[in-house]
């Protein structure tokens, strides 16, 4: 278990004592997300998306939106994050998502056409 109350950053009664948040998302979802891993650390948010591991790092100072991936102009900030990131997962032992060997991709596809 990792965790820490949110409450004082929140209500603005003190700042967060850890360097980093971070995220473990290991499910699909109904309204379309994937499986996912994000840390956020001072200005930037990084998120792994686990099917296709592709990253995306954002500033959020700058972009609050998340609309500018700034992963290929920052890959050295990125690679660290990512490292991070696996660090802990290793650190709390995240279950990791594996593939359904009953799963047919294109079964689903075929359920989904009207």
């Amino acid at each position: 278990m990792d965790g820490e109350s949110l409450v004082p950053v929140l209500s603005q009664a003190g700042p967060l004592t850890r360097e980093a948040l971070y995220w473990h998302y290991p499910h699909y979802h109904p309204g379309g997300a994937t499986p996912y891993g994000a840390v956020r650390e001072g200005d930037f948010r990084l998120i792994e998306f686990y099917e296709d591991n592709r990253v995306e790092l954002y500033n959020l100072q700058d972009d609050i939106g998340e609309t500018r991936d700034l992963a290929a102009k920052l890959p050295e900030k990125a690679a660290a994050l990512r490292k991070r990131l696996a660090d802990w997962r290793l650190r709390v032992g995240a279950q990791m998502p594996v593939p359904n060997p009953g799963h047919d991709p294109d079964k689903d596809k075929a359920k989904r056409k009207p």
